[in-house]
């Protein structure tokens, strides 16, 4: 079996007001996804708007308590989007649950049991210790960040990972932007057809990288791997950026439920899961949106999650 999970687990923030703890939150997504999940299997769960953050002298971090809590076989790899060192976001750093903060950040971040892969260039072009994930920005560089969404930096994390059963494989994990004001279920609202045209950038960054990625490939003529890209894309499938990932990647359909949603608050489909597989490596597997009690009171969001499963189990 080969699991993938993308969880936003951001709205955790709000929903514990002035007591958030992004140690406590790590705990608590373990618990969850423990309910969910067979984590003795090869697994990747991929976090947005997870972070660290230093406050009174403690050092809280959500990504590293779930790793930790998951075992000694697993690793994880951070990217930070926002820091209190850069786009310090007054707005978010200045909230009663970051008070006497010295230090934070906040970003994406991939936990894995999965062994590292050498990238198909042989060469680490980062300085990763672990050489298995590396981050690029996938937005426009803002010099100064007021703390709003409108403003905020994204970017992808790119993982080189190797399967016990189906060799390498790319995991690919993001957060696409969303403007204040959007109408999440009007996408021809102006400020929905404002965000839309920024989602439409970052995919075409996005995809610019994955061309990268098999450019390599075929210049050290090495087969095309696996590749999987999953995160929270603030887009509803009949949105253009959904729409122009598709014409590069296949969606995951997701298992019929009674709510096919994953944004609790919106009620709309917005984290997905794409998969590239040209050699048709991966066996056919659909999405499963988690609807249960252990994850609804997380976050604002439900996990989205695949299982490829083989002849085997």
């Amino acid at each position: 079996m080969f699991q993938l999970l993308t969880f936003n687990i951001g709205g955790a923030r709000k929903l514990r007001g002035d007591q958030f703890s992004h140690s406590d939150l790590g705990v608590d997504v373990f618990r969850a996804l423990s309910a969910c999940l067979d984590t003795t299997q090869p697994t990747v769960i991929a976090l947005q708007e997870t972070g660290i953050a230093h406050i009174d002298g403690i050092q809280q971090s959500s990504f590293r308590m779930l790793t930790s809590k998951l075992g000694s076989e697993y690793r994880v790899a951070f990217a930070a989007e926002l820091s209190t060192d850069w786009h310090a976001h007054q707005r978010l750093w200045g909230q009663p649950y970051y008070q006497n903060i010295e230090w934070g950040q906040e970003g994406n971040a991939l936990v894995t049991n999965l062994a590292k892969s050498e990238w198909a260039w042989q060469t680490r072009p980062f300085a990763d210790d672990a050489g298995w994930a590396t981050a690029c920005f996938i937005s426009h560089a803002m010099l100064y960040s007021t703390g709003s969404r409108d403003t905020q930096p994204r970017n992808l994390q790119v993982a080189s990972l190797t399967h016990p059963r189906y060799g390498a494989v790319y995991i690919l994990n993001t957060h696409l932007g969303t403007l204040s004001g959007e109408d999440r279920h009007d996408l021809n609202h102006p400020r929905s057809q404002l965000g839309e045209q920024v989602r439409r950038e970052q995919v075409a960054e996005i995809v610019r990288v994955m061309n990268e990625l098999r450019e390599s490939e075929r210049t050290h003529n090495l087969p095309a791997r696996p590749l999987i890209l999953l995160g929270d894309f603030n887009a509803v499938p009949t949105s253009p950026s959904f729409q122009a990932l598709c014409a590069h990647l296949r969606p995951l359909d997701v298992l019929p439920c009674e709510e096919e949603w994953t944004h609790c608050t919106h009620k709309i489909l917005i984290d997905h899961i794409f998969v590239d597989d040209p050699l048709g490596v991966l066996p056919p597997a659909k999405a499963e949106i988690l609807t249960r009690p252990e994850v609804d009171d997380l976050s604002d969001h439900r996990p989205l999650c695949v299982r490829f499963m083989d002849a085997s189990g």
